[in-house]
């Protein structure tokens, strides 16, 4: 039998919420158990599995907490590096992007260091473990920081943006975007639902998330399905700055 526990503190349970949402369904195919455990101070998942599925959940563990570390993390070191501490949807986007992009290195540093063996605790591998990855992270803030990427105003932090979204090719040729108040749906050209990648910031919104996965997914042409006036005036705006979309309709 495998049995992990990822733990994380309060302040951050939507970590903890995120491999939650991860591990539910493997586990449960799997004939496993997943069990959440908070307390005053700490939130905790844990699972367990028979040895026919511990390959697979092993797996799927390494690349929920490699995900996590990689950008989950990575937001808040950058925003507290950079200051960052009022609510700009141009701004949220550019953070939310770099975390996102160019992170194989992360990755790949961080997978080398953590145990799923045992015990992972978020915090304790984010300040004790991770000086490579910090430390790469610490010239990105610098870099941004030097050049006025973020302080020069929404607009160069926008322009910024469609200098990463231009470098990134083109992922697929269609994309249909469904966006209200409380959630958003992705579907490819064949009308198949896309899983959504998360920002993993915890204050992120709606808006938000939809806006980093459609840049990632960096889409040839969209189809917008949305309520003006339901949803953040920016995000109509920026979408329809960075991309061709073929059109805009209520939802």
């Amino acid at each position: 039998m495998y049995e992990f526990t990822l733990s994380c503190d309060k302040i951050h349970s939507n970590f903890a919420d995120y491999a939650q949402r991860c591990w539910e369904e493997g586990i449960k195919q799997a004939g496993g158990a997943i069990a959440r455990i908070d307390n005053d101070r700490n939130c905790n998942v844990a699972i367990a599995c028979d040895k026919p599925y511990i390959k697979q959940i092993k797996s799927l563990v390494m690349d929920t907490v490699t995900e996590i570390l990689a950008v989950g993390y990575k937001n808040i070191y950058l925003r507290k590096a950079l200051g960052i501490t009022k609510d700009n949807f141009v701004i949220n986007t550019l953070i939310n992007t770099m975390c996102a992009f160019d992170n194989s290195f992360d990755k790949e540093c961080i997978r080398a260091v953590v145990n799923i063996e045992d015990r992972v605790n978020l915090e304790g591998y984010y300040n004790f473990r991770m000086g490579k990855v910090k430390g790469k992270w610490k010239e990105v803030a610098e870099i941004t920081s030097r050049n006025d990427l973020l302080f020069s105003g929404s607009a160069f932090a926008e322009e910024f943006l469609s200098y990463l979204v231009e470098t990134v090719p083109i992922g697929i040729n269609n994309l249909s975007v469904v966006l209200d108040k409380n959630d958003f749906s992705l579907f490819d050209s064949n009308n198949k639902l896309i899983v959504p990648a998360s920002t993993l910031y915890s204050r992120s919104t709606v808006e938000e998330e939809a806006m980093l996965n459609i840049i990632c997914l960096r889409p040839k042409r969209i189809r917008l399905y949305c309520d003006r006036s339901g949803v953040n005036g920016d995000f109509v705006r920026l979408v329809e700055s960075l991309f061709e979309v073929k059109e805009v309709k209520n939802s």
